[in-house]
């Protein structure tokens, strides 16, 4: 029986067969089968035509079987790749998804810091600009990190030119006689170092 010999799917060779009675030809119809004596599985497309004696009763059947095991091979592969490329777009999607939800909580946490912090200087800028005492801090090199008016206008100068300048340089450069006063000897700046 051609039926359960030579397709894979039994139920192929009934499908064909109606669509040969119904319309009297079918063209590109696919089916895998086996190949006759090794039994192995192809991919074929055949094409064929009823032929009818003249009270239209069926004589044979006639056509074209073509072997497209290649093709279907190639479709697959194709389905597949396509397939482990979706796989592997969803997976970078997700990581990318779950990445920018990060970043945007980050970026949050960020801002809020950033917005209090400029709050904290902009209320230690307001209570160093209001106290009658000259006020100044340096950093760890012994450069002055900040300073309000009322410091800056008792050393004869402005905030802006005091910035980023040496505090020893700026107070301490020479002694009461006129003499150099070496930084090495500054008690300021010992207390840095130690």
């Amino acid at each position: 029986d051609i039926t359960t010999k030579w397709y894979v799917d039994p139920h192929r060779r009934g499908e064909f067969k109606r669509l040969l009675e119904e319309y009297g030809q079918v063209t590109n119809f696919e089916s895998e089968i086996y190949r006759h004596k090794i039994r192995e599985r192809i991919w074929i497309s055949e094409n064929a035509r009823l032929v009818r004696n003249k009270d239209g009763s069926p004589l044979y059947y006639e056509g074209t079987v073509q072997d497209i095991t290649a093709r279907k091979r190639a479709e697959e592969a194709l389905r597949q790749t396509h397939a482990e490329l979706e796989q592997r777009v969803q997976e970078r999607t997700t990581e990318l998804m779950h990445t920018n939800a990060s970043l945007q909580v980050e970026i949050a946490e960020r801002k809020r810091a950033e917005e209090e912090l400029a709050r904290v200087q902009q209320q230690n800028e307001q209570i160093l600009n209001s106290a009658g005492e000259g006020i100044l801090g340096i950093d760890r090199a012994g450069n002055i990190a900040f300073v309000n008016p009322s410091a800056a206008a008792m050393l004869g100068s402005t905030v802006h030119e005091l910035l980023g300048q040496s505090l020893h340089e700026t107070t301490h450069h020479s002694r009461a006689d006129g003499s150099a006063y070496p930084s090495d000897e500054c008690l300021m700046l010992r207390t840095l170092r130690d």
